[in-house]
């Protein structure tokens, strides 16, 4: 049997701290950042977008890329500047759905 886990390569401290620091302005762009200290989640969260940047970093280039991880943005949630607008509700209490017309045959002879 094999061991499924990989051990975690090992990346110079100038590629982490550059990586980091891409990841702290692009939480930054996306969040409210309260005064003081990072809360929990937050910080979780920055470690969690760095983590996903260097498992998919390739050597080159540094990108932003952790704000694209489903965790990243559920530990963001509760902080995100992003307003997710409110949905309507058209259904009047009703769940079903009905066609408002009887579609009519477009072929000549038929009603």
């Amino acid at each position: 049997m094999t061991d499924e886990t990989a051990p975690a390569k090992e990346w110079p401290a100038e590629t982490v701290d550059a990586i980091r620091a891409a990841e702290t302005a692009a939480q930054a762009s996306v969040v409210n950042l309260p005064a003081g200290d990072l809360p929990g989640d937050l910080a979780a969260a920055l470690e969690r977008r760095v983590e996903v940047n260097l498992a998919q970093y390739d050597g080159g280039e540094i990108r932003r890329v952790g704000g694209s991880d489903s965790e990243v943005r559920k530990l963001e949630a509760p902080w995100s500047r992003r307003v997710v607008p409110a949905v309507e509700d058209t259904t009047d209490g009703d769940s079903h759905r009905r066609r408002s017309t009887k579609k009519k045959s477009t072929r000549k002879g038929q009603s």
